[in-house]
This record gives C-alpha cells, sequence and structure tokens, in this order.
C-alpha cells in the first residue's frame, strides 16, 4: 500500500514514481508534484516564469538578486545574473542593457547604468553626455 512505509515494487521508493525521477507522485503520499514530468520534483532547479513549477515549492517564482532605481529607470538581476531595466529609456537606459548572464551587481545612474560583468569589468549604458558610458574602466 502506497504511504505505508513499504516499498512493494521495489524501486526504492514508498509511492509511485512514474517519471522515474526518483520522487513519488505527491497523490501517492510523496513530494513530487508532477510525475509525468522527470526534471520536476522537490528542489529541482526552478526556471523562473516559465509556467512550471519546477521545484514543486508552489511557485514558478525566483528571487532577483539585486536592484537599483535611477531617475526615471530601475534595474534588477535576475536568477541567472542577467539584466533586466525599465522605465524611460530616451537614452538607451532600458534597451541597451546588456543581455548576457554572470553578471554580479547593477547600478542605474541618472540616464544610464552599469553592472559588473563575469570578469569584474564595468559595462555602462545609456546617456553619455559627461563620459559616463565611453569612460567606464
Amino acid at each position: 500500500m502506497v504511504g505505508d512505509g513499504g516499498d512493494q515494487d521495489c524501486d526504492g521508493i514508498d509511492g509511485t514514481d512514474a517519471d522515474g525521477d526518483g520522487y513519488a507522485a505527491d497523490w501517492s503520499g510523496g513530494e513530487d508534484c508532477d510525475d509525468e514530468d522527470e526534471a520536476t520534483y522537490p528542489g529541482a532547479e526552478e526556471v523562473p516564469s516559465d509556467g512550471i513549477d519546477q521545484d514543486c515549492d508552489g511557485s514558478d517564482w525566483v528571487p532577483y538578486s539585486a536592484v537599483s532605481a535611477g531617475y526615471h529607470h530601475n534595474c534588477a538581476l535576475d536568477p541567472s545574473g542577467g539584466i533586466e531595466c525599465w522605465g524611460y529609456d530616451s537614452y538607451g537606459q532600458v534597451s541597451d542593457a546588456p543581455t548576457g548572464s554572470g553578471y554580479t551587481a547593477v547600478s542605474a545612474g541618472g540616464d544610464h547604468s552599469c553592472v559588473l560583468d563575469p570578469s569584474g569589468g564595468i559595462e555602462c549604458w545609456g546617456s553619455d553626455s559627461y563620459g559616463q558610458v565611453s569612460d567606464a574602466p
């Protein structure tokens, strides 16, 4: 019987594990919230905002690691270290944001923003009226 502490089918799990990911289906007393997808189980890496709760925590959300408010725009680091900016875009301070990942810090200025890239370098974009973008080290 499922959930009785026994392993009747000798798969090492007390419950039904149809997808073979090592976690019994929640309906059978286990913790796997989708026993038809082997990439969905408690502790799996969450892919943010894809409509699937890979880690079975009841949410498809992953927290951002940093946020910075500029004059009329904001930027944040997403879970992969990618940059997301929103707001007023008169100087490209939103649309010109880098598209890579692995960034470690972000700072939004008046009409420009900067990030620390994965190698420790600085990348800036937006208004360059005083060299704040082109003169970045």
